[in-house]
């Protein structure tokens, strides 16, 4: 039975989306304030029931936070911080929203029923291929989807190698799918580059990655086999293809973030899906919403700690001091753009989300002025936090990966994704340097 702060931050949730999506469309100041004392209250019921390592990185945020505002005087930067995660705060009940009406769906028999015609040496690519496709909508919720359609019982190297297998893919889907915060904190933090750019350029890199991750896992696998393995998640990708266009059309036309067109869009459809096929079930789906959103914790609390404490630090001094080192590599954008992916990923090994790194190294080198196009480092961001989210032992991908299949944390740590990790980065660390050097002209290194 839910707790009394669950039930709470289900109903917060709810109007903390309405506010923001009535804010969309009206730019009321008096609808932002309101809306920011509800994210605050979330995120101080969330202190309640996060995880120690996420409580414990949020207090020495909020202690950072403090100490950079008592130092300008500038109170107005905790406002700020809060307005700019308030978009985070409403597209995180939207993920449980997809997730319960997907859960609703009557296409998911239809899938389990071509799974279990599946032949064993099919399942990992199918298990790939089904990660990127509900993870492209459900983010995590892809788990909660496809273990049930595999076999009850598997041997633990099987149990491993679907699990790795689906990290790999969902990992793939955070370099361009616009349903994970990731692909929102990159708009935000360079709010030149539209939600388009990030789906075509981010869905390129996300290819090299597969071909990368064929090359090492699946290289035995024989195209019919592969293509047998993905028709079986037919009846899904329709519906991918229909959320994803939606926002990607609707930032285009309003000009909206990517984050804001999935908060706004993505309901309304997911509305509009059960009323014609699964109205029966549209009670269900509103009361599993709230009571999924009241279990968010770790999610809205480092999110919105990192993006206040983002607002509040003082980019143009840590800039001025990080002038005298990074100056002579100014010449040398590849440097940058392969450092700033290492430091997300190796900080977020150590227990750093990529949020808050994000957060300090992107302003940083766009107050330098570096010659890194804007879209190259927006790609920095996705791809860094892909790379980090496949490998850190205490993000939830892993963590949620691991209960599900009953594999331990460290053998997925230490696994074959760590060695697609350094092959992907440094793959992927020479496409953004070549993209880099052909956007802005061959300036540069």
């Amino acid at each position: 039975m839910a707790s009394a702060v669950d039930v709470a931050k289900g109903r917060l949730f709810a109007l903390l989306w309405l506010l923001v999506v009535l804010d969309l469309g009206l730019d009321s100041i008096a609808l932002r304030r309101v809306a920011e004392v509800l994210l605050a209250l979330l995120m101080l019921l969330a202190l309640v029931d996060a995880s120690t390592h996420i409580r414990v990185l949020a207090l020495l945020l909020f202690g950072g936070t403090a100490a950079f505002v008592w130092r300008s005087g500038d109170w107005a930067t905790l406002e700020r911080g809060l307005a700019g995660a308030l978009a985070i705060g409403a597209f995180l009940p939207v993920v449980g929203l997809v997730r319960a009406t997907v859960s609703a769906s009557p296409a998911v028999p239809a899938v389990r029923e071509r799974v279990g015609a599946m032949a064993a040496g099919e399942r990992c690519t199918w298990m790939t291929g089904g990660a990127v496709l509900f993870g492209a909508i459900l983010t995590l919720g892809y788990v909660s989807v496809l273990r049930p359609l595999l076999p009850q019982r598997l041997d633990a190297a099987e149990a491993t190698a679907l699990a790795e297998a689906g990290i790999r893919g969902l990992g793939l889907t955070i370099v361009w799918s616009p349903f994970f915060v990731a692909s929102a904190v990159a708009g935000q933090l360079v709010p030149s580059v539209a939600a388009w750019q990030i789906v075509a350029a981010g869905g390129a890199l996300g290819l090299l990655g597969g071909a990368i991750a064929h090359a090492m896992f699946n290289r035995g696998a024989g195209w019919p086999s592969i293509v047998r393995a993905l028709r079986r998640l037919g009846p899904v990708v329709p519906a991918c293809g229909l959320l994803v266009g939606a926002v990607v059309a609707a930032s285009g036309v309003t000009g909206w973030s990517t984050l804001q067109s999935v908060v706004a869009v993505v309901p309304a459809l997911c509305a509009v899906y059960l009323l014609l096929r699964a109205r029966s079930h549209m009670a269900w789906v509103a009361r599993e919403t709230v009571a999924s959103s009241g279990r968010i914790s770790d999610e809205v609390l480092i999110l919105t700690a990192s993006a206040v404490f983002g607002a509040s630090m003082p980019v143009d001094a840590v800039s001025a001091h990080a002038a005298h080192w990074v100056g002579a590599l100014a010449g040398w954008p590849s440097v940058a753009i392969a450092t700033t992916v290492a430091a997300i990923v190796v900080l977020g090994l150590l227990g750093v989300h990529p949020m808050l790194t994000a957060s300090v190294l992107v302003p940083t080198l766009l107050a330098l002025e570096w010659p890194i196009h804007g879209l190259v480092l927006a790609l920095v961001v996705v791809f860094g936090w892909s790379l980090s989210s496949t490998v850190a032992a205490w993000t939830l991908p892993l963590v949620v990966s691991s209960a599900a299949f009953g594999v331990p944390v460290r053998r997925l740590v230490f696994g074959a994704n760590l060695r697609f990790v350094v092959a992907f980065g440094a793959a992927g660390c020479v496409a953004l340097s070549l993209a880099n050097r052909i956007l802005i002209g061959g300036e540069g290194g």
